[in-house]
């Protein structure tokens, strides 16, 4: 396995060569030597202590509630639909972004997940203008 430093200990086989079927004794002949494949990439690993980890895990929801109580509001003033499909865009494209931010630095990586929260709080928000519009009247 590879460690937090990115050290990879000697004898080991990468991902890809773990997933080789490895045969037995005398029941297949071995051909050459291992290959890596041609598609394999080598997987980033970041040497962040755990409170730096649950900082970033935590900046998901540092503006969560804040924006359900704006979202909500504007769902009322432009529409349900345009709230919730502009949050969901958004915070699909944050996630998708992410790996990348993450290699440009600690700090742009949670300036996004910050963002991502803006977009995901926002998704709850119009998820309860909908649920006052097309909930049962009781409820």
């Amino acid at each position: 396995h590879i460690t937090l430093t990115g050290e990879k200990h000697q004898g080991e086989r990468t991902q890809w060569q773990s997933r080789v079927p490895q045969w037995g004794r005398g029941s297949a002949p071995k051909i050459g030597k291992w290959r890596r494949s041609p598609f394999a990439r080598k997987v980033p690993v970041y040497n962040w202590s755990p409170q730096i980890q649950g900082i970033i895990s935590s900046s998901l929801s540092y503006d969560l509630i804040p924006m359900m109580f704006l979202s909500g509001y504007l769902a009322g003033r432009v529409g349900t639909k345009r709230v919730v499909g502009v949050s969901l865009f958004a915070t699909s494209l944050f996630t998708i972004f992410t790996p990348l931010v993450a290699e440009l630095g600690l700090v742009s990586l949670i300036v996004t997940r910050i963002a991502q929260s803006n977009s995901q709080g926002s998704v709850l928000g119009g998820q309860h203008a909908l649920w006052e519009k097309w909930g049962p009247p009781h409820e």
